[in-house]
């Protein structure tokens, strides 16, 4: 039963939900935490653990812990340039995790498989919301360095999408160039090649231009791999 005082609390709790997401917008993550943290505790009081609300709050502040480890990471790594270029050093691609963005990202990780779990209960494998909380999942996998846990999320995520929305889709399509990525990484470059033509040939179906900026970056990456490949072919 909704009383008018519980009534009001929903309310609120929605008012904390929406603000949080204009703070995210900000990148304000840390007030986008608090906000969201409000929120879920006001749905949870009410709805219980494994309420749908409680568990898109919980991919809310998964997200934004993600966003303040990217956000933390990049500091880090403009900061180790700016040291390099001081020391003549040239090693510009450091991207190992400092022990706040570590804490973020177990965090995120966290908060995100338990959104994923209640969405999985409640709305099933097949929902938008559920594979959106398992590609965020994908996403810390990656930047915790954790690449076979990372290549295996995004081909799901690949899957799912593709059963959802068809195989000419830019959810699709941006689900393989993330796994042409992972392969890049994982100097798997015969697969990643792969990857990145399936994304390429979707933009071409969609009759996107090569200077849209979501193809450009596609195209960008795999120059780069193209280039790593040469250079090994070189030596």
């Amino acid at each position: 039963r909704i009383t008018t005082k519980n009534y009001n609390a929903l309310k609120t709790a929605d008012l904390y939900f929406n603000l949080g997401q204009a703070y995210m917008k900000g990148f304000q993550y840390e007030l986008a935490i608090d906000n969201f943290t409000k929120a879920q505790n006001s749905w949870q009081k009410q709805y219980g653990p494994n309420h749908v609300s409680v568990g898109r709050s919980s991919d809310a502040i998964g997200l934004a812990l993600l966003r303040q480890a990217q956000s933390l990471t990049k500091k880090n790594n403009n900061n180790n340039n700016s040291s390099n270029d001081n020391n003549g050093s040239c090693n510009n691609n450091s991207t190992s995790n400092t022990p706040a963005t570590a804490k973020c990202l177990q965090k995120a990780q966290r908060l995100l498989e338990q959104a994923f779990a209640i969405r999985y209960h409640n709305l099933g494998v097949w929902h938008v919301d559920t594979v959106e909380t398992y590609n965020k999942i994908a996403s810390v996998y990656l930047h915790l360095g954790e690449l076979p846990q990372a290549c295996h999320a995004y081909q799901q995520v690949f899957l799912v999408r593709r059963a959802i929305f068809g195989s000419c889709h830019p959810s699709v399509a941006i689900s393989a160039h993330s796994l042409a990525n992972v392969y890049y990484k994982l100097n798997m470059p015969k697969e990643s090649f792969q990857w990145y033509q399936t994304a390429l040939n979707i933009y071409d179906r969609m009759h996107l231009s090569h200077r849209h900026p979501t193809v450009a970056k596609l195209l960008k990456d795999r120059s780069r791999l193209e280039l790593s490949s040469m250079l090994s072919l070189d030596q």
